[in-house]
């Protein structure tokens, strides 16, 4: 969604001049970004412009969601194609479909940082540095954290299907194998396992955000 950006400038040319010059810059910046920027609307009240804007965020939203809806087990075709029996296969399988739930919950978690934020970084003088790493993470944390959590559980699943299809030494197949054997107590000893799998991920991976940033600590909880 485009947000409304207002625009002040000084001057004593003349509204209508002041309007063509920042068309002109707009025009020209827009070129100079490859397209990248379009003005929706523009609304003057007196001497003041206000528009809305949409760029680059925009567009990569919109490339991500075309590759977002694609089901992941839909890669493994390709995957034996390219890489056969493999590692490398079963990766493929995992990290393409589990990018999307992290990568989209951090650029909603990242816009959602209130403004005020950055505004008592400026006043403390932080470094852009600084500012990323005790004003943005922060705050972001919890979004991206609940993304890490739903990427984590879709690999897990995933990674079984994969290896249901092309790792003998996984536990995907194992669990196939059992089924196949007709060994019931075998086989949900193997689902127990990976439950058990992914209840250690998860923990594993909430107890190191929290070390690392433990002055999130209670909104990582919150999270939860």
């Amino acid at each position: 969604m485009s947000e409304i950006v207002t625009v002040i400038v000084g001057h004593r040319l003349g509204k209508v001049e002041a309007v063509r010059r920042v068309k002109e810059g707009l025009t020209g910046t827009n070129g100079q970004l490859g397209g990248m920027i379009a003005i929706d609307q523009e609304t003057w009240q007196g001497d003041t412009l206000h528009f809305r804007m949409r760029a680059l965020g925009q567009t990569a939203l919109a490339t991500i969601e075309v590759l977002r809806p694609m089901p992941g087990i839909a890669f493994a075709p390709v995957a034996l194609l390219l890489f056969g029996f493999s590692l490398q296969m079963e990766l493929m399988v995992v990290v393409l479909p589990a990018l999307w739930p992290v990568l989209i919950n951090t650029m909603g978690a990242v816009a959602g940082v209130h403004a005020r934020l950055f505004d008592v970084g400026r006043t403390f003088r932080l470094s852009g540095a600084e500012i990323l790493r005790k004003v943005m993470l922060p705050a972001a944390l919890p979004g991206v954290l609940v993304g890490a959590r739903l990427s984590l559980t879709l690999a897990l699943v995933l990674a079984v299907v994969a290896e249901m299809v092309g790792n003998p030494a996984g536990l995907g197949y194992a669990v196939v194998r059992e089924q196949q054997a007709m060994r019931p107590d075998l086989l949900f000893a193997y689902v127990v396992a990976i439950g058990a799998l992914g209840v250690g991920l998860n923990a594993a991976l909430t107890g190191a955000v929290a070390w690392l940033f433990p002055a999130a600590a209670g909104r990582l909880r919150e999270a939860a």
